[in-house]
């Protein structure tokens, strides 16, 4: 039997007015290099299982900023 280490993790966004805290998350990253992951984000898939104890403070104030024109 595998046993995964869950971690306490926290993180924000650039300004810090939304804050994102996952309880249970996982101790380890996965990663998919797959040519559609790669070619969606511009690099690897990177993603961390974050379980479902999930806390968003701050998520009224979510926007999408353009950080260059769409062509």
């Amino acid at each position: 039997m595998t046993t995964t280490q869950t971690t306490h993790r926290q993180g924000h966004c650039l300004c810090g007015a939304i804050t994102i805290t996952a309880r249970q998350a996982a101790s380890h990253v996965d990663a998919c290099h797959c040519r559609a992951c790669r070619r969606w984000g511009g690099g690897p898939f990177v993603e961390i299982d974050c379980g479902s104890d999930v806390v968003i403070e701050g998520a009224k104030t979510m926007t999408v900023y353009s950080s260059s024109e769409l062509r």
